[in-house]
Parts: structure tokens; C-alpha cells; sequence
């Protein structure tokens, strides 16, 4: 059955989400949803070390009232522990017209995907590793649309190792090109949500957040913001094309504070 850490992980991953959708749907009408790591609709918990943050958090729906609160309220109504995927959060706060590409290659998780997007021809599921999907070609989105892409790796390393020790859980400076080269002149509203949990392998997050921007800056994709938790976790966000982008560069500030006062009630 697929599994979730339930740690600051979950909370920085999908706090960062959350609040990119609510300030996107302000200026955007529709939205193209593309998922490298999709995950279960509904994941049950792994069987190890509890995060107290985390659980408060849970435990405290809808918490700060903020955007991620009440979603995650929404979509555990009678205070289930099962955590939702980034795909539920999009399909919960995202009113006008979407589409997702949702990536996975777990084949049980593919089975809830599948059953969770019913007959919405909305949603697509693809049953591979992201980079073939990727090598593929991607479809163009509607006109005027905004494409958010999120990544949701183990970690995000600046090395690169021979193929035979490259591990499909993780993402290097090849996958990042691979990224850019698929989006590259085709999408002018982009957003893309890159997260990453270890420093593991010498990948500081100073260190990795400068490889990231030297990739992503030469395909006219602008770093926006940071956000950090612990010294391990870290979302980065980057955009092409956004007139509104200035409205994210406070992300990490509010994120900081919001957990700060989740870690007090802890």
C-alpha cells in the first residue's frame, strides 16, 4: 500500500504548493498540472519515527486557516491520517479548467491514480519514470494557459554519477536539462516547484540551489524563491513568463513564520 513519511517534508512540499495555486488562480484561468512524482490520491503513514510538527499540524485542521490547512481539512474531512497527493491539492483548489499529467511508476499507486481520476479525460496518467515521459514530448497546453511542474525527488544532487549508480528516486544536473530542454520555447506561464529532503553525497543547500539556477537561468527560467526547513528540506521555485511573479518572493518568510508557530503548538 503507498506509504508517506508524515514529516516537515509533507508541510514544506505542499504549504509552498498551496499558496503558488491560490496566488496563481488570481491571474490565471487554467492550468496545466504536471506531476514527476505523483504518488497515491491517499497515502497511509510508514511505520517509523513520528514528527511532532507534523502530527500537531494533522491533529489541529485547519490550524493557521492557512490555504494548505483548509485543503488538507477539505480533502480529510472526519479526520482520516491518510495525506493527500500534490494532484488531490491541485483538483481541490483549482476551480476553472485544468489538466494534469501525473508521472508515477509504483504499480499500485498507478491502480489508486487511475481510480481517482475516474473517467476525467482531464487527467492523464502516465505509468513511467518521468524522464522517458519527459523524452517523449509533452503536449502543448490551452492558449493562455499557466504550466506548474513540481518535482518531488528524494534529493536533488549537483553530481554526476555513472548511469549504473544513478538512482531513480533522486535527480541530477542531466534530469534538470532534460526538464528545461522539454518546456524549452513552448510554455511562456510556467512555474516550477523543485523540492529536495538530504544534503546526503556533499548537496548543501546553497551548493544545490546554485547548480539548480545555473541550469534553469539559461532557459530564461528565473529563481523566485527559496523556502527551507532544518537544513535537509528545500522547495525552490522558478518561473518564465509570470507578470506576477513578485507576488512569491515572500514565501519563505511566511513559511518560516507559519512554522514556527505549528513547532510552538507542538
Amino acid at each position: 500500500m503507498p506509504t508517506y513519511k508524515g514529516n516537515r517534508g509533507n508541510l514544506l512540499q505542499h504549504w509552498v504548493l498551496c499558496e503558488l495555486l491560490s496566488a496563481a488562480r488570481e491571474h490565471s484561468s487554467c492550468l496545466h498540472f504536471i506531476d514527476a512524482h505523483a504518488m497515491a490520491p491517499m497515502a497511509v503513514r510508514e511505520e517509523r519515527g513520528k514528527d511532532l510538527v507534523f502530527d500537531s499540524v494533522q491533529a489541529r485542521l485547519p490550524g493557521q486557516d492557512s490555504t494548505y490547512e483548509r485543503a488538507w481539512k477539505e480533502l480529510v474531512p472526519r479526520g482520516e491520517t491518510g495525506y493527500p497527493n500534490s494532484a488531490s491539492f491541485v483538483k481541490r483548489l483549482w476551480n476553472g479548467p485544468r489538466s494534469m499529467l501525473l508521472c508515477e511508476v509504483d504499480d499500485a499507486t498507478v491502480g489508486e491514480l487511475r481510480a481517482w481520476a475516474g473517467s476525467d479525460s482531464r487527467v492523464r496518467i502516465a505509468h513511467q519514470d518521468w524522464r522517458c515521459r519527459f523524452e517523449e514530448g509533452l503536449s502543448e497546453p490551452e492558449p493562455g494557459a499557466l504550466t506548474l511542474l513540481s518535482f518531488d525527488p528524494d534529493l536533488l544532487s549537483r553530481h554526476s554519477p555513472p548511469l549504473r549508480k544513478r538512482e531513480p528516486r533522486r535527480m541530477y544536473p542531466e534530469d534538470l536539462d532534460l526538464m528545461c530542454q522539454a518546456v524549452r520555447g513552448t510554455r511562456k506561464d510556467l512555474l516550477i516547484q523543485l523540492s529536495t529532503y538530504s544534503v546526503n553525497g556533499d548537496n548543501s543547500q546553497p551548493e544545490v540551489e546554485k547548480c539548480a539556477r545555473g541550469k534553469l537561468e539559461a532557459f530564461d527560467l528565473e529563481q523566485i524563491a527559496k523556502v527551507a526547513v532544518n537544513g535537509r528540506m528545500m522547495s525552490l521555485v522558478f518561473a518564465r513568463g509570470l507578470t506576477w511573479a513578485n507576488e512569491l518572493t515572500s514565501l519563505e518568510r511566511r513559511f518560516t513564520k507559519w512554522l514556527k508557530l505549528a513547532s510552538t503548538s507542538a
